[in-house]
């Protein structure tokens, strides 16, 4: 896998934000930008000006069972407001064969298991994380995909993670 990033690489920043709705009436929100998140993708779309990254993955049949493609962060993302992780993965298999984790400077890694619905296909995953103590996301220093079935070859893609907050107001009406 090195050396697919190490021939193929670009490096890019993702930056993650938070979106906080400001005023319930107006529907205003105030997002805030995090601190930059440095991967090595690969380009698969250049159109125009604009360019298309994914992190793309190869599982060889049974040599790749439990291996990991690992980002680990010197800026730690604090999950703790975080209610949802979602993100995009796309799969040359069908079922359950992959994973993402997130590892916390405590120790503590949370898994989600993808089961893709459809082979080689889009699919957007969402992963509850509010039942994540929030001491067990405050800083997160790694993001890992793990192959957790390699029975057959699959090539697999990720992209577009973000995290998203739900926030819940409410408002006294005083008067008539």
């Amino acid at each position: 896998m090195k050396e697919l990033f190490k021939n193929n690489s670009q490096r890019i920043l993702i930056y993650m934000s938070t979106e906080q709705q400001t005023d319930p009436f107006s529907k205003e929100v105030e997002s805030t930008a995090l601190n930059s998140l440095p991967i090595d993708a690969i380009v698969t779309d250049v159109v125009g000006s604009s360019m298309s990254y994914k992190t793309q993955g190869i599982a060889a049949i049974t040599d790749s069972l439990n291996d990991t493609l690992t980002k680990t962060l010197t800026d730690y993302l604090d999950y703790s407001i975080m209610d949802k992780l979602i993100f995009q993965v796309r799969s040359s298999r069908t079922g359950e064969n992959l994973q993402l984790q997130i590892h916390d400077t405590g120790g503590t890694t949370s898994t989600h298991t993808i089961n893709i619905a459809s082979a080689d296909t889009w699919q957007t995953e969402t992963w509850d994380i509010s039942g994540i103590t929030g001491t067990n996301r405050d800083t997160i220093d790694k993001i890992i995909i793990k192959v957790i079935n390699a029975d057959a070859a699959n090539t697999f893609y990720f992209d577009n993670l973000f995290s998203k907050a739900i926030i819940e107001s409410s408002h006294v009406w005083i008067g008539g």
